[in-house]
């Protein structure tokens, strides 16, 4: 005669397993100030770079202005340093750009905020940029004027690119005009398992028993 399962044993072994996975199912994040590397360019799934038409093609600055800026190699302007802060001059060198490239295909949620980061007098034009296609412009015309854009449910393939871009809007000297961004990505795909409802626990002690 086979001895019965104790049915108690297996629900146990159940939720253990249950609380494992939701325990792992973490979703990746990017944060764009806490990743940003003066050392490697480009960073993981960031790169710095600039780009001479808001629908142009993307370059990396591979030089460095000093030992806190990334520039291009044939001019010292744009510039980007930490973290990241950005200047685009007068624009006659293409406009500052930080990139975020889909490492996967999933679902993201986007944060992102511009913030007039000179004292001296600001005045520029700011783009979040989805494959080549405007998504959000604003203008900030004041030291530590700042605008936010949010999106979610964004539907990327590996190698889609995020841009985030500033323009000079020519209302105060080209010197000035150094603005921040500060931005989040989370890939939304993977959620955590939910929370196991009394019916739930009823369904699996019962189903374990059998």
């Amino acid at each position: 005669m086979t001895p019965r399962r104790d049915p108690r044993h297996a629900s146990m072994v159940v939720l253990l397993l249950l609380l494992t996975l939701s325990s792992t199912a973490r979703a990746d994040s990017w944060d764009m100030s806490a990743d940003f590397s003066l050392e490697n360019n480009p960073n993981g799934t960031w790169s710095y770079g600039r780009t001479w038409a808001l629908d142009g093609t993307f370059e990396l600055m591979p030089c460095h202005w000093g030992p806190s800026f990334w520039v291009p190699c044939d001019f010292w302007a744009p510039s980007i340093q930490c973290c990241p802060n950005v200047w685009a001059y007068d624009n006659n060198h293409g406009y500052p750009v930080i990139r975020w490239t889909s490492p996967h295909a999933g679902s993201y949620d986007l944060t992102c905020t511009f913030t007039g980061a000179d004292s001296r007098g600001v005045d520029v034009l700011v783009y979040v940029i989805i494959d080549g296609s405007i998504q959000f412009t604003e203008h900030i015309a004041a030291y530590q004027q700042s605008t936010t854009y949010s999106l979610n449910g964004l539907l990327l393939t590996p190698g889609r690119s995020i841009d985030f871009v500033v323009r000079w809007n020519g209302g105060v000297h080209m010197d000035y005009s150094w603005t921040v961004i500060t931005g989040r990505i989370e890939d939304s795909s993977s959620t955590a398992i939910p929370e196991l409802q009394p019916s739930t626990w009823g369904t699996i002690k019962h189903d374990a028993g059998r």
